[in-house]
């Protein structure tokens, strides 16, 4: 078998020497891991100008040096092509060769390796040097129309060769066009450098627009031609990128920064971030109070914006029409606390997510002190992903907003407006009322009043991205945009809990019986409830994911149930007595050897009561 395939594709020996030590098979480490089924994916480091520099001696690059860099990702580039090319006429092929010649470690497991990849942006190497402007954006030009105007002619008769091996083209039959789907992650950490991460980030998004820009313009030209009869053909396209912005202060010009992308209709497939306010803004109450509603109304807009005017999109040849149509500006948004919330950042985070139009896939990682109200939080948590009429019920009250804000019923009824630019926000109550009134440039959408009595100039208003204020009444527009609100319910949740809290559990199935007909997918870490009670809760999941200190993780599918709309099955899932649990998996006709898809347990955090038997 070997000899064979060495026979066939051996001619591609010296692209796999491009790639070595350029490619890693790997589960992905960051957050997008917590919706996907744990599929390793393919990721590639690109080599830099300043991969020879030593840290702290002098740089120096000339014309000739520009040359050989790049000839050499020029050859990248190309041997990454050919590579999605064996890897869409043979499997067993692109594998051996990944393996045997570009030696990356595949593992043990046997699943098909689809040929996408997540380019990385080396940035830690270049912050050391810390030269200006010496940032690489290499990987961003990989998709631009270079590849298809500019091929070496090495690189074309090896694609030949390759189209010559696939027993599916025909000389009568149009070519196939091969798309390589490429999506950056972009780290970013705080970057010692003078540009910093906000510098770089607006580069990636100029490069984004300037590939748009350069494809149009090819594609109206004489130049753009359908695939040549029994050839392939392969071009990399840009998927919107993974941004993490762990580990940066929150200034207010990152928050600036984003907001502009944003609404400048930059589109992301996670965006990641932890929420540390620069140490600096705690002199200056007012500023942090906006530096914090900027950041959260950013992450989670009120505006729905459209793809197709997008840099960048997700493709219909690789995903089915039918998810890539239903995905939203931010994708996968996961929010991380490194300190404890307060009360008023609780309502401006909460009252902000509630009116999201940016994701459907939230993920939230939360410290509470243990003298709050945890039940309160629970109720902002429930008021964030439903709409009033689930959330009533409830708190068993009509009027929600006055109930978590607590204020007195109004004579009334709430209802959205749009608050002018510029109009004054009360957003501080005390006796002294020594803080200014905040304002922002632009309008705010869905502005929710409540407590309102009819004739007072000051209205009591949830305020997207600040919580609870004071708004002018004359500064409000009343529309009827209220139905448009809960247009995009959360299908998918994750909650996780810190080891150190002691969360209100108890209140937890509340949650999910008020949630829970809207989500597909949920993703709890922890295990403190049956299965069936969470079914019962959740009756319209397709895929349950629950991960403590005991399952690494325990990962149930039920779309064999949904393509019938049957009801969900009642299922014992016992992870402490293993000899239990491996005659439930070993019985085909338990609903949980049908439902389940992965579980690992922490044999080494056994606890009192594990049974063997």
């Amino acid at each position: 078998m070997s000899a064979e395939l060495d026979r066939r594709w051996g001619f591609l020996a010296p692209w796999c020497a491009a790639l070595k030590g350029l490619l890693h098979y790997k589960y992905p480490t960051h957050d997008e891991a917590l919706w996907d089924i744990r599929k390793r994916r393919l990721q590639v480091r690109f080599p830099t100008r300043y991969d020879d520099t030593e840290l702290g001696g002098d740089f120096y690059w000339d014309g000739d040096d520009e040359i050989e860099f790049s000839d050499k990702f020029q050859k990248i580039r190309e041997a990454l092509a050919l590579f999605s090319a064996v890897a869409h006429v043979d499997q067993s092929a692109w594998r051996y060769l990944l393996d045997n010649y570009c030696k990356v470690d595949l593992g043990q497991e046997r699943e098909d390796i689809p040929a996408r990849f997540l380019a990385f942006l080396d940035l830690e190497t270049q912050e050391d040097l810390a030269y200006e402007g010496s940032f690489d954006l290499d990987p961003v030009q990989l998709c631009d129309t270079h590849q298809r105007k500019h091929p070496t002619d090495a690189y074309v008769a090896a694609l030949r060769k390759i189209s010559a091996l696939d027993k599916r083209l025909k000389s009568d039959k149009p070519g196939v066009d091969i798309e390589i789907p490429v999506r950056l992650y972009f780290p970013g950490m705080d970057i010692i450098s003078v540009d910093g991460p906000q510098k770089v980030f607006n580069d990636m998004q100029l490069a984004e627009r300037m590939i748009r820009r350069k494809w149009a313009r090819y594609e109206e030209g004489p130049k753009c031609r359908p695939v040549d009869p029994g050839q392939l053909r392969c071009t990399f396209v840009l998927e919107p990128m993974i941004a993490s912005f762990n580990d940066c202060w929150i200034t207010p010009t990152m928050a600036e920064m984003l907001e502009h992308h944003v609404r400048a209709n930059v589109w992301f497939s996670q965006l990641s971030l932890w929420v540390k306010l620069d140490p600096d803004l705690k002199t200056d109450l007012p500023r942090l109070r906006l530096t914090f509603a900027k950041i959260m109304a950013a992450v989670f807009d009120s505006a729905h914006r459209s793809p197709e005017l997008a840099n960048t999109a997700y493709h219909t040849k690789i995903e089915p029409s039918s998810m890539v149509s239903k995905r939203l500006q931010l994708g996968t948004v996961h929010l991380k606390y490194n300190c404890w919330l307060r009360p008023k950042d609780v309502e401006a985070m909460f009252s902000a997510i509630a009116v999201s139009q940016t994701t459907s896939k939230l993920s939230m990682r939360l410290q509470m002190r243990e003298d709050q109200d945890s039940v309160k939080w629970w109720k902002w948590l429930v008021m964030t992903v439903e709409d009033v009429e689930a959330f009533a019920p409830v708190l068993n009250s009509e009027h929600p907003e006055e109930e978590v804000c607590v204020c007195p019923r109004g004579q009334v009824e709430e209802s959205y407006a749009t608050l002018e630019s510029e109009a004054p926000i009360r957003w501080q109550f005390d006796e002294e009322d020594e803080y200014p009134a905040l304002s922002f440039e632009s309008p705010i959408r869905y502005v929710r009043t409540c407590s309102d009595y009819g004739e007072s100039e000051w209205v009591d208003a949830l305020v997207p991205g600040l919580g609870r204020c004071q708004v002018q009444r004359d500064d409000l527009v009343f529309d009827d945009t209220e139905d448009d609100v809960r247009s995009t319910a959360l299908t998918s949740l994750t909650l996780q809990f810190a080891d150190f809290d002691d969360p209100d559990f108890d209140s937890l199935p509340i949650f999910l019986a008020a949630v829970g007909s809207s989500l597909k997918f949920l993703t709890l870490g922890v295990a403190c409830m049956e299965l069936d009670d969470i079914l019962r809760c959740c009756p319209n999941l397709h895929e349950l994911v629950i991960r403590d200190q005991l399952v690494e993780e325990a990962r149930f599918n039920f779309a064999e149930y949904r393509l019938v709309n049957g009801s969900l099955p009642s299922l014992n899932f016992n992870c402490n007595d293993v000899a239990e649990l491996s005659r439930a998996l070993s019985d085909t006709k338990n609903p949980l050897s049908k439902c389940a898809r992965r579980i690992r347990i922490r044999l080494n955090q056994l606890v009192a009561g594990f049974s063997t038997r």
